[in-house]
């Protein structure tokens, strides 16, 4: 076994797998990646290029730092982000880190994948034409996290931040009424800074240690997180005072018709701010599924100050086509999905800064459901989903009240 592990061939596969999986090629203490993120495409930027590079633990297993450049042909801008994280002494084996990170660079609003983000490849590929809905953002944060007792999270943090438009269909304006009547006034940008507290609870949930961050394994008991967010007005030129409460649980429950995965979450902006920091909710619009995404939602659709989520996915686990014969040889499982979200937006931060063309207070429900089959060929999920409501909206024309959408899902 071990002159197979210093053989040329297995070094190769084994680097070509850690590239596969994790998209960054690993040179010596170095890795440079993401490899889909090398190159896209936006109506704002142009044609993107992007380089980014790490430290691994071959450098050091107590801190990790990163950075990359990108440039538009387009806007002839660079921009550019730095990051590092450092493990502190721990108790117990509990968690225990600092970190801190900057950012100069194109955003969509509420972006949370990490991997798929506006500027990759395959996204790009996807969509019917280029990107259009970004903003600008110049942020500054850092924070500190802490496991104080077995499964017991906090993020202490601070984040101040300056977003600004790039394009003119999003350049920000306040509508003022005077003695001549409504006037629009050009407001040169938004910027806050914000004291961060996260809370998690995950009771005999278990985690893989991946290097600098925490993967959950499973949800077999219900998850807790609870996120506050404070906005201070005066600190470093921040414009607004308000406070963004959230409350979510997620669980996967085992139970005798398959395996039940559902996600509820409810928050509420408190205060007066503009529509950057209010709640986007994140649309598709490309036939590759995203989990924090509404599928059939168009990008910035709707927004809310005030929401309540209802995300369900259940998995008959073979159930259903195990007693089909010819299917049963496939071994392709069932599934049904349903997401529906009740807001509501406040007309006082809507006069703060007027919501951009196709951007849509959300008061009521949006809600969509579908089904389809996983394991397919043991790597993809195809799922058949409709919109059920709202099944039109007049400030859009590129509602899809129908979608196919592929994920790459792998089983063992």
């Amino acid at each position: 076994i071990d002159s197979l592990k210093a053989s040329k061939a297995y070094k190769n596969m084994k680097w070509a797998t850690y590239l596969l999986t994790s998209a960054y090629a690993k040179v010596g203490p170095i890795e440079f990646g993401r490899f889909y993120q090398f190159f896209s495409w936006n109506t704002v930027e142009g044609k993107r290029y992007k380089i980014e590079a790490r430290s691994n633990q071959d450098l050091s297993r107590k801190f990790q730092v990163e950075g990359y450049l990108a440039y538009g042909d387009k806007d002839k801008e660079f921009k550019y982000g730095a990051a590092y994280r450092i493990h502190l002494p721990r108790t117990n084996n509990r968690w225990h880190m600092t970190g801190g990170h900057i950012k100069n660079d194109i955003i969509q609003l509420d972006q949370r994948d990490i991997l798929l983000t506006h500027d990759n490849l395959a996204l790009a590929i996807m969509r019917s034409e280029p990107l259009s809905k970004l903003l600008k953002v110049n942020r500054y944060n850092m924070y500190y996290e802490k496991e104080w007792r077995k499964r017991v999270f906090t993020t202490i943090g601070f984040t101040h931040q300056k977003i600004t438009a790039v394009s003119e269909e999003l350049i920000f304006k306040s509508t003022i009424e005077n003695e001549e009547g409504e006037n629009e006034v050009i407001v040169d940008d938004i910027t806050t800074s914000e004291v961060n507290v996260n809370l998690m609870w995950a009771y005999k949930q278990k985690f893989h240690e991946a290097r600098y961050s925490l993967v959950p394994l499973s949800y077999n008991f219900p998850v807790f997180y609870l996120d506050y967010n404070l906005g201070i007005k005066n600190v470093f030129k921040s414009n607004y005072d308000y406070h963004k409460l959230e409350f979510s649980m997620r669980h996967r429950w085992e139970n005798f018709l398959g395996s039940t995965h559902y996600h509820i979450t409810t928050g509420k902006v408190f205060g007066r701010a503009p529509y950057p920091i209010q709640k986007m909710h994140r649309g598709n619009q490309n036939w590759l599924g995203r989990y924090w995404a509404f599928e059939l939602m168009s990008e910035f659709e709707y927004i809310s100050d005030e929401y309540a989520m209802l995300w369900f996915r259940h998995h008959f686990n073979g159930l259903i086509m195990n007693r089909i014969p010819l299917i049963k040889k496939l071994k392709w499982r069932s599934l049904v999905h349903f997401k529906s979200v009740l807001g509501n937006y406040s007309s006082v931060n809507e006069q703060l800064v007027n919501l951009p063309g196709g951007l849509s207070p959300l008061n009521g429900v949006y809600a969509e459901a579908g089904f389809g089959f996983e394991n397919i060929f043991k790597v993809f999920r195809v799922m058949a989903i409709w919109r059920l409501k709202p099944t039109t909206n007049p400030l859009r024309d590129d509602i899809a009240i129908f979608g196919v959408k592929l994920t790459l899902h792998p089983t063992l």
